[in-house]
């Protein structure tokens, strides 16, 4: 898993991509595009093999981010998600411990927006 996969942003459409990309300025320049559809499992399975880490905020994560973490944990790839769809989060961790520990994948689902909530 190590640094032969390329850095990538995924968005919900090329201009948000482009829009991400430019905010990150030079740092993002050679990121290459990769256009996938989340319900495509064999999609979403070759994403995972060609990237180190995928950091998605396209919800509702049972529809959209299911079957992405269970393609990171089966890559190895780490995987990141703001959910805080209870069940969503309950199941991603019986559905994919087992084989993430085995792969090396971090599987890391938190709402964002709780914490941001709590801590003020």
């Amino acid at each position: 898993m190590a640094g032969t996969r390329p850095h990538g942003v995924l968005c919900l459409g090329t201009d948000t991509f482009q829009t991400v990309a430019q905010g990150l300025g030079d740092a993002a320049a050679g990121w290459p595009l990769i256009v996938i559809d989340t319900t495509d499992e064999a999609g979403v399975r070759d994403l995972a093999a060609r990237t180190t880490v995928v950091v998605t905020t396209v919800g509702p994560y049972v529809k959209y981010g299911t079957a992405l973490a269970a393609a990171c944990a089966a890559a190895g790839t780490h995987y990141c998600d703001l959910t805080g769809e209870v069940l969503v989060v309950h199941q991603s961790i019986a559905a994919n411990h087992e084989l993430a520990k085995q792969t090396g994948a971090r599987i890391g689902r938190a709402s964002c927006r709780e914490r941001v909530f709590r801590a003020v």
